[in-house]
């Protein structure tokens, strides 16, 4: 290795031959991943895209194709590194019926994480063009390109925003809390920007001692940065919360059914009986409000009378049973579109509201593409309801006894543009879900956190009922009021927390992300034009 301490490693990294710079950039992606949920070691993340930098410089001179192909190839491993980990659980999901699909096991498990890749080896190979080694300007443009990389993700082919960089601070932890706070103006988009950026900065001191300029004042300013958002969120979280909701009392209801055992015939009655058991736990204070998870009846809950009274004898005339499950919309006999619903059983058994599920996975919840698909043998995970259709969007439903909400059904949550219908604020945001698909394993998980950075962008409190899964109540701040444990079976009894006024993430969603990509473009291009007037004697000063 030539020269020493970080200036040599930096030379090390981007002297590596091309298959050796692309398993470093594997290992260092796989070290990114560590610092999402379930370990969030945000750390490790100053190690993985410091090494990325370091691998960039080493094709910055290399022109033309040639250097585009070499930049694309980093980007790739990277992605492919931080993918393959952090995806692992999508294909447990199969292991359900596994005479059906175990084949295609490798093919979820590997496919999708060198899919995704993909955008990541488009963003360094267009950033290839203007990356300059040793140059401060190469640290935002790299936040620049991954950030976009992140946004195209979550916005083509229906979108799937999963596992983005600033969901490394959705943690209990104070210093991870503090941070978290910053969602409610930057959004997760822009939260991950700035993570980016701060992550990329010990790249700098590759290029001399803390005592030049050069380094000392990147250094400096991510130090300030990271300091003022921590401030921030301090202050913020140091405010009186909001008062709960006065004569509200909810119970959540984490039943956790097997997937497997989840759509027998034989399995329904004891499964429906497991709800209600479950809901009617005695207790000091009995609930005006019942939540049950997605799904939670394994049979069209509208098309049951006896069920529908049963569960109406479970709550005061004023509540109401919340609760996940499939709906027959209206059409011909035998031709009736199936939704993945959420239904308000109120204290007269009659259905106060419906929501229907809007955004719905692909190959679980319906077939893309299905001509092409069903040839090789491939069908959905649900194919005991059919493919179901997809409701009208974001909706505000009102339901007997509580403040409006929003309910989003199971992988919705995971979409921070869709959470709130345009126009009609709700007083909590309410996610149902069914996490057993995937097991014991940091899909749960790594789901939750998503669900509770939806609660700090919005400053709206959060209620989540998993089948199994992880139930829980997170207050406007994010901050944890309460949950069950992957595969526990068992119930909350929770007040409902209150709501804070609109966050500006609320008002103007993503333009602040969009602000300061365009302040980074403008920072990058004023640095770079500044390099090509300069000699390299004045800016070692």
């Amino acid at each position: 290795m030539k020269g020493r301490g970080l200036s040599g490693a930096s030379a090390w990294l981007g002297g590596l031959s091309p298959w050796r710079a692309c398993a470093a950039a594997f290992v260092a992606g796989v070290g990114a991943c560590l610092a999402l949920a379930p370990l969030h070691w945000a750390p490790v993340l100053l190690f993985s895209f410091t090494t990325l930098i370091w691998l960039m410089d080493g094709v910055s001179t290399v022109t033309g194709w040639r250097g585009a192909r070499a930049a694309a190839a980093r980007g790739w491993w990277f992605g492919f590194g931080f993918f393959l980990p952090g995806l692992y659980w999508t294909g447990f999901a199969l292991t359900v019926d596994p005479e059906s699909f175990g084949v295609f096991i490798p093919v979820a498990v590997l496919a999708l994480p060198a899919g995704l890749a993909l955008l990541y080896a488009l963003a360094l190979a267009l950033a290839r063009p203007s990356w300059r080694a040793a140059s401060a300007a190469r640290i935002p443009l790299l936040a620049v390109c991954w950030s976009i990389g992140e946004w195209l993700r979550g916005h083509l082919f229906t979108g799937f925003p999963w596992n983005l960089i600033g969901y490394v601070w959705s943690a209990d932890a104070a210093p991870l809390m503090n941070v978290l706070q910053s969602a409610s103006f930057l959004g997760i988009y822009g939260l991950g920007l700035i993570t980016l950026l701060i992550a990329g900065l010990p790249a700098v001191l590759a290029n001399g001692g803390v005592g030049q300029p050069r380094v000392a004042l990147p250094l400096l300013g991510g130090v300030i940065l990271l300091a003022g958002l921590s401030v921030y969120g301090a202050s913020r979280l140091a405010q009186p919360a909001p008062a709960d909701v006065d004569g509200v009392r909810l119970r959540i209801v984490q039943p956790s059914i097997a997937q497997a055992a989840k759509w027998l015939p034989e399995q329904r009655a004891a499964i429906f009986r497991t709800l209600m058991d479950l809901s009617s736990t005695p207790s000091a204070l009995p609930p005006t409000h019942i939540i049950w998870p997605e799904a939670a009846t394994p049979f069209f809950l509208q098309q049951s009378e006896a069920a529908l009274a049963q569960m109406a004898r479970l709550v005061p005339a004023s509540g109401a049973v919340i609760t996940g499950a499939p709906r027959l919309g209206d059409g011909n006999a035998g031709a009736s579109p199936v939704y993945n619903s959420v239904l308000a059983v109120d204290g007269d058994g009659g259905v106060a509201a419906i929501y229907d599920k809007a955004h719905l996975v692909p190959f679980g919840e319906y077939l893309p593409f299905p001509a092409i698909f069903s040839a090789i043998g491939l069908k959905k995970l649900t194919a005991d309801l059919g493919s179901f259709s997809a409701g009208p969007g974001p909706q505000t439903l009102h339901a007997p006894g509580i403040p409006d909400f929003s309910p989003l059904i199971c992988y919705e949550i995971i979409f921070p543009e869709q959470i709130i219908a345009q126009g009609v604020r709700p007083a909590w945001i309410l996610n149902v879900t069914n996490d057993a698909w995937f097991g014991d394993t940091s899909g749960p998980q790594q789901h939750l956190v998503q669900a509770r950075m939806r609660a700090v962008e919005q400053g709206l409190p959060l209620i989540r009922a998993a089948n199994n899964g992880i139930s829980g109540v997170f207050d406007a701040y994010g901050r944890n009021r309460g949950q069950l444990v992957l595969n526990q079976r068992g119930i909350i009894d929770t007040a409902l927390p209150g709501a804070l006024h609109a966050t500006l993430y609320a008002l103007y969603g993503n333009y602040v992300f969009y602000f300061l990509i365009l302040l980074f473009v403008a920072v990058i291009t004023t640095i770079n034009r500044l390099s090509s007037t300069h000699t390299p004697e004045l800016l070692n000063k």
